[in-house]
């Protein structure tokens, strides 16, 4: 904590250099985060993976830039000594089984949810690019071992860094072909393009996959903003890919940024909303989640009211960021029966705010005119369904030891 009794926020900002892999980033956050390294390893070894996989993070050179690299390892074959890089088999699992999987996972609660949502965001990708159901999703190179570890090491790292946001740079869009199950695919990969929807992209004309579908799923999870927030230059980490660009590191930039108090005020965003009286409530629902998952979109609200004639509509309002009116106009329009968007700017002023764990659970603070206020957080006192006053106790408990913790900082 600072002087002034508010936890510092931490803002982390991707630089997308050479690429966005799975690996890259969990490279890149265990570059500026060395504390978690050992016990991360601790936690990837508990899974229920056999064989059972050796995971290194290990310290790189590319002659320019000294970094990290994160490799899965795991055997060909029980038995044999000989091992090597997973992702160059091909194996097939369908998103259920994944699921599943994440789901009786020894993971907490939060490093679960952070998972399952990455490998949604996979497997919506694949269900529309190839025109099947969600719940018939094959993953082929992303369904790999590897690839697996990649997304629940990055949600393990999102969970313990617990940033109050975060942004990206451009994305290199890259150019070519890629060899994958389903044959040779332009690149990026339609999985790739489909979840890169929204981010600002270049070409800086280099052949060959800068982004992979996993560092994309990454980067929609996390929602980035585009702009840099004012703040106090902390750590930082670069993590190599495998591959070798002429001219350029292959390497994702992460810098941590503490933010000030002064970082934390007036924001200007845009509102964008429509009406809507043909559409059910249940598709709506559905709709709703969707927008919400979308980059740059900072909240959604749906309402009810009358229209013409006395009928029940709904109005339907998103909170974006400028740079993402566009794309969430677009969203609008696929994901509703509206057949007319709104928008107009506003400003919106944030109180000091931060986020911290207390016995697993997180709690929200903020400075109400010098005071310090702390709120549980609801998804986390859920888990407990006893009782309405046994996840009342629970409250109380953490609420009363957070702003115990909070006067003796």
């Amino acid at each position: 904590m600072d002087v002034s009794g508010i936890k510092l926020m931490k803002h982390i900002h991707l630089d997308v250099v050479g690429g966005m892999a799975g690996d890259m980033f969990c490279a890149a956050m265990l570059d500026a985060f060395p504390d978690y390294r050992d016990e991360l390893v601790n936690r990837l070894n508990l899974l229920k993976i056999s064989p059972q996989p050796d995971v290194e993070i290990t310290p790189f050179n590319d002659g320019v830039l000294q970094g990290h690299q994160f490799k899965v390892l795991i055997e060909e074959q029980p038995g044999l000594s000989c091992k090597h890089q997973h992702q160059h088999q091909h194996q097939h699992r369908h998103w259920q089984d994944i699921r599943h999987f994440l789901e009786d996972a020894p993971l907490e609660p939060q490093v679960k949810e952070h998972a399952l949502g990455i490998f949604l965001l996979l497997a919506e990708a694949e269900a529309e690019v190839h025109g099947v159901k969600l719940e018939t999703v094959q993953f082929h190179e992303v369904g790999n071992w590897d690839s697996i570890i990649d997304i629940v090491a990055a949600a393990f790292l999102i969970h313990w860094t617990d940033v109050a946001d975060w942004s990206v740079s451009k994305l290199p869009i890259g150019k070519g072909q890629v060899l994958t199950a389903h044959g040779r695919l332009p690149i990026p990969a339609p999985a790739t393009r489909r979840l890169l929807r929204g981010f600002d992209v270049f070409d800086d004309g280099l052949e060959g996959e800068r982004i992979t579908p996993t560092g994309a799923a990454i980067l929609k999870y996390l929602k980035p903003s585009v702009k840099l927030p004012e703040g106090r230059m902390a750590e930082s980490g670069y993590g190599h890919g495998h591959k070798v660009f002429p001219g350029i590191s292959n390497v994702l930039c992460v810098q941590v940024i503490e933010l000030q108090k002064e970082s934390l005020g007036d924001e200007r965003l845009v509102v964008v909303e429509c009406e809507i009286d043909d559409q059910t409530p249940e598709d709506l629902a559905v709709a709703l989640e969707i927008l919400r998952s979308g980059s740059g979109i900072k909240d959604a609200q749906l309402s009810t009211s009358y229209g013409k004639k006395g009928r029940l509509s709904f109005s339907l309002q998103l909170l974006v960021l400028p740079a993402a009116k566009d794309t969430a106009i677009q969203m609008l329009f696929d994901q509703t029966s509206t057949i007319g968007v709104r928008w107009f700017p506003i400003q919106r002023r944030l109180l000091k705010r931060s986020v911290d764990s207390i016995s697993g659970n997180r709690v929200k603070y903020a400075q109400r005119g010098g005071v310090t206020t702390v709120k549980a957080e609801m998804d986390d006192i859920a888990r407990v369904t006893e009782s309405q006053d046994a996840r009342e106790r629970l409250r109380r408990h953490i609420e009363g030891k957070a702003l115990e913790e909070n006067r003796d900082a």
